[in-house]
């Protein structure tokens, strides 16, 4: 059975005035985590698709089969809606990942950042933003309500450090 990662309910003011990859940065624990589905929270009057993906926060690059488009068309208001990975992918346990969300100026309302809690399993390090660059900003918090289901251990694709090299240097593989 899949754990939500993010455990906390989103509260804080709402916003769709900024276009940008908003959420947070994560931290994995001890585990590795296999995550199958990722997904964003409905606002009311939310209605439009949102692409919800882990990138490597040491590199910036895109987690490979790691975004998924979250449709808010559909769902329940108040309560996260998830997309399924192609197929499942694994977090490496103590690395670092920026779960965000896209999101587009006058667009669906998302929430400013605010203090957020998860599960044991990984820590919300800080609040994040790509607008042409990473920024984090506050310790504790995230944006936007991003979100992702897993379970323990292994099972999906693993990049290796050769592989976000080559993507780094523009290589294929």
């Amino acid at each position: 059975m899949s754990t939500q990662a993010i455990t906390s309910t989103p509260s804080a003011g709402l916003r769709n005035d900024f276009t940008a990859l908003l959420g947070c940065r994560i931290s994995i624990g001890a585990q590795a985590l296999t995550v199958s589905d990722v997904g964003r929270w409905k606002t009311p009057g939310n209605a439009l698709t949102h692409l919800v993906g882990l990138y490597v926060q040491s590199t910036g690059i895109l987690v490979p089969g790691g975004s998924a488009v979250v449709d808010l068309s559909g769902g329940t208001v108040d309560t996260y809606v998830y997309a399924s990975l192609l197929s499942p992918i694994t977090l490496a346990a103590f690395t670092d990942y920026y779960l965000v969300a896209g999101e587009t100026n006058l667009g669906d309302q998302w929430y400013n950042d605010e203090a957020a809690t998860s599960t044991a399993d990984l820590t919300i390090v800080s609040s994040a933003y790509n607008a042409g660059s990473w920024v984090e900003l506050s310790p504790g918090e995230t944006y936007s309500a991003p979100n992702f289901l897993y379970t323990i251990g292994g099972g999906g694709f693993i990049p290796t450090p050769y592989y976000y090299q080559q993507q780094i240097a523009g290589g294929s593989i």
